[in-house]
């Protein structure tokens, strides 16, 4: 009936959104802490240490929705 299955890989994720320009891609260190945390997405404590500046709130809204997407939380 056109029901689609929800993404879960948070790197899908973000390339579905609606890109401000000069956001079209995300930086290394997150396309990579998001690839690691997605292979092991299973473990309940996850600590993400980055500089400032690095877009560790992007990181932690991507992988809130991939949860939400999953049906786990909120």
């Amino acid at each position: 009936m056109g029901w689609k299955k929800k993404k879960t890989n948070p790197i899908e994720i973000f390339n579905s959104l609606n890109h401000k320009m000069g956001y079209e891609y995300l930086r290394d260190i997150q396309a990579t802490f998001l690839k690691e945390w997605y292979l092991s997405r299973e473990e309940r404590d996850v600590v993400g240490i980055a500089n400032t500046g690095s877009g560790k709130t992007l990181i932690g809204l991507l992988m809130l929705y991939s949860k939400m997407n999953e049906g786990i939380g909120q």
